[in-house]
């Protein structure tokens, strides 16, 4: 179930999100009524929650996927390690805090750089629920790029917006790297 939204599709999950937005008649709504808050305005209709409303879905649909990534690696954790911490006194959160969150550190690594690459690449989400409006509130890259080349026919600007973002993603991640640090696995390292 947790998994569900990452194959789902970005039109589903659009239209799903948009309903659920909706003000009046929402599943949220009827929630807020509940502490005595009423929505006017569709949250992806306001200029000040439109993104945030956003966020919510990209996070939403890609929660699942991290997830995934967190218990391969959990499931991978050598035992002889968790067994030698257990033994030394450690358990529960301290077993959690100080052997295990660090053993998952290049998973988190990985996350962290995808995320940035795929924050950079959102656009379906966007373009399906607001179109980057309302006044251009959640404009983003592909939006932009989008409304350039394809509804203004700028098809060199918008060419050379993809490549501006394709530099900028490029650069991002080669700092995260930097700071975060990259491993190579075995193999790697025999053919660098």
């Amino acid at each position: 179930m947790f998994f569900l939204p990452v194959v789902t599709s970005v039109s589903v999950v659009s239209l799903v999100w948009a309903q659920i937005y909706a003000p009046y008649y929402s599943i949220a709504q009827e929630y807020l009524k509940h502490v005595g808050i009423v929505m006017t305005n569709s949250a992806i209709g306001d200029p000040k929650t439109a993104i945030y409303a956003l966020i919510v879905v990209n996070i939403w649909q890609w929660t699942g996927f991290s997830m995934l990534m967190y218990i391969a690696g959990i499931a991978n954790l050598p035992s002889e390690v968790l067994d030698a911490a257990r033994i030394d006194g450690a358990k529960g959160w301290r077993l959690a805090v100080h052997v295990i969150v660090p053993m998952l550190a290049p998973r988190t690594k990985s996350l962290l750089l995808l995320g940035v690459i795929g924050t950079l690449q959102t656009f379906p989400i966007v373009h399906l629920m607001t179109g980057g409006g309302p006044n251009r509130a959640s404009e983003v890259f592909g939006t932009f790029i989008f409304k350039q080349s394809f509804v203004l026919s700028d098809t060199g600007s918008g060419a050379a917006l993809s490549v501006i973002v394709l530099v900028v993603a490029l650069g991002l991640s080669l700092v995260q790297i930097a700071l975060l640090g990259a491993r190579l696995s075995p193999a790697a390292k025999g053919q660098a």
